[in-house]
């Protein structure tokens, strides 16, 4: 177990350090966009960023998935060749065949869609630079299906500098507003996409092997009706706002969003390392058991971070935006609830694809973004974006429990229910008394938050939330650690100190 806790901890480090400065941007970008975009003009971008995100699920027919699957029952390299060039020729293919008439179409598809006509040349950008984002999947998976995690996060750190410069240059100096934004977003899609394929090219044979292909349709199609229905789920709220609220709720919504999607870029360092490793133990002994204790301990991480995002999400605005953002903190606990429960459905989902059930995604996606669509037309309404983060939250437990229930009965795992419990219960306990105490003054807002924090710590401890070799481990772990950092300035005393030290 803590073999394989320390491989998949290491690499979820190295991918998360090339992941999160990407996600960061986003972050490091807030405090420009909210000074020259206004909350209208936010929205504008967060709608843009959907029509993207939607055709790319689409167009991408599930291959990534399907890419992982068989790449790691093939151990022959001219197989593995073959593969990637057959999922690479078909995804640029059928995206060209499918982007080029939709480009040109796209005056008469999108009227009906959205109110403000000013997004129609812009979203043909966005289908330039989504061909490219396409073209990109399978050369940046060969990075991790190869564990090459090094390079992953070198090309993620370069993406990360080239789009912010890129970014920072049309918004600031140029003053091109969210037209500026999407064109150095395009940009940014050529170049990767070009990097990515020249790094790549010894592990790709280009030519198309129909019956790999066949194998990765059958098994990737499957899965885009449950990535269109989680798409549903996560991002249908902003078109019902666009409708029945307005341009200026969708921005404030995102700005909100944007806070808590800190705790979806430390939960995609880890999904990053964990999807290729799943695999790669699965037919080792204990593997169920170690799938178990990954669950808790992943809860328990990402729940430490929501409780610090959502109790610090107003001074981090206050820090960041202006006030006419300050209201998104109120979306933000709901959010990273829902977050939390989406990664709970995936840990536990993941057994579907161990048997190749991934039929099963589309019923429990499926039954969720219903829900998730009535939530939003009944609350989004009467209680504009609040009533969205509700049906947002609403809709991913229910997702999280329709996943347990289906998947226990395929692949069973006894997970850890009592240890869950108490976190559950810990945790909104002492977040609600945290939000109870809080002032609206800075510093005795920090401190009630890093009260419950050490808090929420202690009450673990106490209720013996840890185990013995847990708790052993992390005392060896913060030794070797505080070691690590003595070493260095017992190096650079002076000899003499030593010597007089000893007498």
């Amino acid at each position: 177990m803590l073999h394989h806790l320390r491989r998949l901890s290491t690499q979820t480090v190295i991918y998360g350090m090339g992941d999160a400065v990407t996600r960061i941007a986003g972050l490091i970008l807030l405090p420009i966009y909210t000074r020259i975009l206004t909350p209208a003009d936010y929205g504008r971008l967060a709608l843009l960023v959907l029509v993207s995100t939607i055709i790319s699920l689409i167009l991408e027919f599930g291959m990534r998935s399907a890419f992982f699957r068989f790449y790691f029952q093939h151990e022959e390299v001219e197989v593995r060749r073959r593969l990637t060039g057959t999922a690479l020729i078909f995804l640029l293919g059928a995206a060209l065949i499918i982007l080029a008439p939709l480009f040109l179409s796209i005056s008469y598809l999108s009227l009906p869609l959205f109110k403000d006509a000013a997004l129609l040349p812009l979203i043909q950008i966005v289908l330039i630079g989504t061909f490219f984002d396409l073209g990109s999947i399978i050369p940046f998976s060969i990075f991790r299906a190869e564990q090459r995690a090094t390079q992953y996060a070198a090309l993620s750190l370069m993406r990360f500098f080239i789009n912010t410069i890129l970014n920072i240059v049309a918004v600031v100096v140029l003053r091109w507003g969210v037209e500026g934004i999407i064109y150095a977003n395009l940009l940014t899609s050529i170049l990767f996409f070009l990097i990515c394929l020249v790094l790549t090219l010894p592990s790709i044979r280009w030519t198309i092997d129909f019956g790999l292909l066949k194998r990765l349709l059958v098994f990737g199609l499957p899965l885009v009706p449950a990535y269109l229905a989680g798409w549903a789920l996560t991002f249908s709220d902003r078109f019902f706002l666009e409708r029945y609220a307005d341009l200026s709720q969708v921005g404030v919504y995102a700005i909100g969003y944007s806070i808590a999607s800190v705790l979806n870029m430390v939960m995609g360092w880890f999904n990053t390392a964990w999807l290729p490793y799943c695999y790669s133990v699965a037919e080792q002994p204990g593997a169920k058991e170690f799938y178990a204790r990954m669950l808790t301990y992943a809860l328990t991480l990402f729940t430490l971070v929501a409780i610090g995002l959502s109790l610090f999400s107003p001074e981090v605005l206050y820090l960041l935006a202006t006030p006419s953002y300050y209201g998104a903190a109120r979306v933000v606990p709901l959010v990273t609830l829902a977050y939390l429960f989406y990664e709970a459905n995936y840990l536990i989902a993941f057994g579907l694809d161990l048997t190749g059930k991934t039929s099963y995604y589309g019923l429990i996606v499926g039954i969720a973004a219903v829900l998730n669509l009535l939530l939003n037309f009944s609350l989004i309404p009467p209680f504009g974006m609040m009533g969205a983060a509700w049906a947002t939250a609403l809709s991913y437990m229910s997702l999280m429990v329709l996943a347990y229930v289906i998947v226990r009965r395929i692949y069973p795992v006894r997970y850890e229910k009592v240890r869950l419990l108490k976190l559950s219960l810990t945790s909104v306990g002492l977040f609600l008394a945290g939000m109870s105490l809080k002032t609206g003054r800075l510093w005795v807002d920090l401190g009630v938050g890093a009260a419950v924090i050490l808090s929420w710590l202690a009450i673990l401890y106490f209720t013996r939330f840890f185990t013995e070799r847990e708790l052993a481990t992390a005392r060896a772990a913060t030794h070797s650690v505080l070691q690590t950092l003595r070493d260095p300035f017992k190096r650079a005393r002076p000899k003499n100190l030593v010597k007089e030290d000893s007498v």
